[in-house]
């Protein structure tokens, strides 16, 4: 993964969720970023790699990416749902404002030819032959539709200029674990019975001197 910087950039740092990613390498760089960048948000996507257009990306990708089949990204966004989830539990440092947002890409297909390829210009019986054929469908540039998700998460309240079509989801008040309630609860009455056991010392010590004093010499 690259270096996180450590500088006063406000701008938003981009982190591709893969499926050969191991979540706990993605969750503890994201825990790591956020630590040391407090004003810069962190954004988790599922987008294309192809899609990432000048942006600082994350991404644990290996050398033969290309060769393998690459996965439509709507596989990963139980993934993705995963890994912002145990970053706002782990997070230890504030609390974090998350903007959701859920799009779809329209992007040309690589077929060749397009519509209107090979259509006579001249009126014919060529040209109307050749207008049936593109009217099948076969010659039309088909439109491929990706949906993707994109989760950003902060440690302050963004503008909606910056985080648009999004929506938003507050803080969650973090719950305490049953044992670590049940220890606080110990440590409360642990205090209490001490601070109550003083004053009854002490009320002890000064009825034995009065009582000291009314004996007759």
């Amino acid at each position: 993964m690259d270096p996180i910087p450590t500088n006063d950039d406000t701008s938003p740092h981009s982190m591709r969720i893969a499926s050969h990613g191991k979540i706990s390498l993605l969750v503890a760089f994201a825990l790591k970023f956020l630590k040391e960048n407090p004003r810069r948000p962190l954004v988790l996507h599922t987008l294309p790699h192809k899609s990432e257009t000048g942006a600082t990306g994350t991404e644990g990708s290996e050398p033969d990416a290309k060769k393998r089949k690459i996965e439509s990204p709507t596989t990963n966004v139980a993934r993705l749902i995963s890994v912002v989830e145990i970053i706002k539990r782990e997070f230890k440092d504030g609390s974090l404002h998350q903007y959701n947002e859920i799009g779809c890409l329209d992007a040309p297909s690589s077929r060749e030819g397009g519509p209107g390829v090979g259509v006579p210009s001249e009126p014919g019986v060529e040209r109307q032959a050749a207008l049936l054929k593109v009217v099948e469908g076969k010659n039309h540039l088909p439109i491929q539709r990706t949906p993707y998700m994109r989760i950003t998460l902060s440690q302050t309240v963004l503008p909606e200029s910056q985080v648009p079509n999004t929506t938003y989801q507050p803080p969650v008040v973090k719950k305490q674990s049953r044992g670590t309630r049940k220890r606080s609860r110990r440590r409360a009455n642990k205090t209490a019975a001490s601070t109550e056991a003083k004053p009854t010392d002490g009320t002890d010590d000064e009825a034995n001197e009065d009582a000291m004093d009314i004996v007759p010499t």
